[in-house]
């Protein structure tokens, strides 16, 4: 179990992770092969900071990453099924 400030500083490394990949996804220099990794990569780093937690990730982020690409006209595939 996490402390409290642990638990603190976890939540701002995740925020800080899922801020920048939200900003580089959104600002369109990424091939849509990059954004799906740089995506898995996040999340992989999320889930190493709170383990049980993936379904809380693909809901929140998962969704949020899915809109901007969305936006940006990207192409989206069943074979991430975070995005469902």
């Amino acid at each position: 179990m996490q402390s409290k400030a642990q638990e603190e500083k976890a939540l701002r490394r995740l925020r800080l992770m899922t801020d920048i990949t939200c900003q580089t996804l959104a600002k369109g220099s990424t091939t849509l092969t990059e954004a799906y990794n740089l995506i898995f990569h996040v999340r992989r780093q999320a889930l190493s900071l709170f383990p049980d937690k993936a379904d809380t990730f693909d809901m929140i982020y998962g969704r949020r990453f899915h809109r901007i690409l969305e936006e940006k006209g990207e192409l989206f595939s069943i074979a991430y099924p975070f995005w469902n």
